[in-house]
């Protein structure tokens, strides 16, 4: 009896803290599942951050991009205009002044070259570092948003196996209810069956002592038989009853045994992948932290990079701009007002000499066609009657005779010493000279003239 009932009382002992150890686990993992839960907010925060701000700075630095594009354009279209406005200069110029108007446009040209090439160089640099910029914040918004992702997989992994442990454990609890209360009902029988049997011991110590002798004789007298009616009607219904009490109390202190530690090993087994992936958890948060904050430097590195190339620009530029109005726009101006002086006087000097060689060549014009008239009037006679030729003599001889006489008998009978004969030699020869000139044609007729 006693050793049954100590027993039940270690099972139901042993019972109720395993359940309160259970019950107080089952609290710590509904408290670190809260855990899980804030950090899943948490990181579905930090993603509808980047989400949020993200495109709104890929927007940022794409807008930038586009004004570095369009101060680059325009840049461009300045040069063109100032390449356009010196031709049109250029072309307005007298052919006189060119060659200086040249050099000094010239100089101004390349000048400004060097300027707008210092420009573009600048916008190119800003347009790199904007375009070296907008990548890796690209890539880091895409390395966090799949590292949150991992880790709200994770997250929710454990979530899982912390609700399958708790379910466990609340069978567990329950399971250690139903053995403590079995160990209490099994002490309230055990306990009523001994008050009983001490109840009974008192009545038959109570009997009539007068009974008791009769009893005892009769018992002596037949002993064996009360022994046996004893053994059969009491001794054996309580033996088997307290052996039965002790195999069960036997058999839930084994079972309770074999239950506790298989639970403990099961809830170790349970917790052991949830410290991995805690000790993964906390390792994956501690690198994203440690991402963020590298690239967080290396951002603000850039920006402060960007920053400085904007503001050298921003100074190069003014720079440039006071130089050229305060140093090569003065200089220039000047250059342009003292050429344009130049240029008026040598102008007028040239309207002078032009109008001297005008007039001086329009006397000598009409002095020339005077020259001319009087050539063609006074020398040549252009305006007169050409007087025309003689008549062609023919000469006397007589068609009838069979053969001409001899060249020497012809001029055998002319006397070469008289003037008449002379005369009309002389003018048979011009009659046949002006017949030669009609038969050939009128070029000729002018070189024989």
């Amino acid at each position: 009896k006693v050793s049954s009932l100590d027993a039940s009382n270690y099972i139901e002992y042993r019972s109720k803290d395993e359940s309160k150890a259970v019950g107080s686990a089952i609290g710590i993992l509904k408290t670190e599942m809260q855990n899980h839960d804030q950090v899943e907010s948490t990181l579905k925060d930090q993603n509808a951050y980047i989400f949020k701000y993200g495109d709104a700075y890929n927007d940022h630095v794409r807008e930038q991009a586009s004004m570095i594009s369009k101060q680059k354009e325009s840049l461009a279209l300045a040069h063109q205009h100032t390449e356009k406005m010196h031709e049109s200069v250029m072309q307005t110029v007298m052919a006189g002044v060119q060659e200086i108007m040249a050099k000094q446009m010239e100089l101004l040209r390349t000048e400004q070259k060097k300027q707008f090439s210092v420009l573009e160089n600048s916008a190119e640099n800003l347009a790199k570092v904007n375009g070296s910029m907008g990548e890796p914040a690209k890539d880091l918004f895409h390395k966090i948003g799949n590292t949150n992702s991992m880790l709200l997989e994770r997250v929710r992994a454990s979530r899982e196996k912390d609700s399958n442990v708790t379910d466990v454990m609340e069978k567990a609890k329950e399971t250690f209810d139903i053995i403590a209360n079995s160990s209490i009902d099994h002490q309230n029988v055990t306990s009523t069956f001994a008050n009983n049997v001490l109840d009974r011991v008192s009545s038959m110590d109570e009997l009539n002592s007068k009974m008791t002798n009769d009893l005892v004789q009769h018992i002596e007298q037949n002993g064996v038989q009360c022994s046996n009616h004893l053994k059969d009607v009491v001794f054996d219904p309580i033996r088997s009853g307290i052996v039965s009490l002790t195999e069960a109390g036997n058999q839930m202190n084994s079972h309770s045994q074999d239950v506790i530690p298989n639970l403990t090993s099961d809830v170790d087994n349970i917790e052991n992948p949830r410290k991995d992936v805690m000790d993964g958890f906390n390792r994956q948060v501690k690198e994203v932290a440690a991402n963020l904050s590298s690239d967080q430097e290396k951002i603000q590195m850039m920006a402060q990079k960007q920053c400085a190339t904007a503001d050298e620009l921003f100074a190069d530029a003014q720079s440039k701009e006071r130089s050229f109005e305060e140093d090569i726009s003065t200089k220039r101006k000047l250059q342009v007002d003292q050429n344009k002086k130049h240029i008026l006087d040598a102008t007028g000097d040239h309207a002078k000499t032009t109008e001297s060689l005008l007039s001086i060549g329009k006397n000598q014009t009409n002095d020339l066609k005077n020259q001319i008239v009087n050539f063609a009037l006074d020398d040549i006679k252009s305006k007169e009657e050409i007087e025309h030729a003689p008549a062609r003599r023919s000469f006397l001889y007589k068609e009838h005779f069979t053969s001409t006489p001899s060249f020497d008998d012809i001029l055998g009978n002319l006397d070469f010493e008289s003037d008449d004969d002379m005369t009309l030699l002389n003018e048979e020869h011009q009659d046949s000279k002006f017949a030669s000139a009609r038969n050939l044609p009128s070029s000729q007729t002018s070189r024989a003239f």
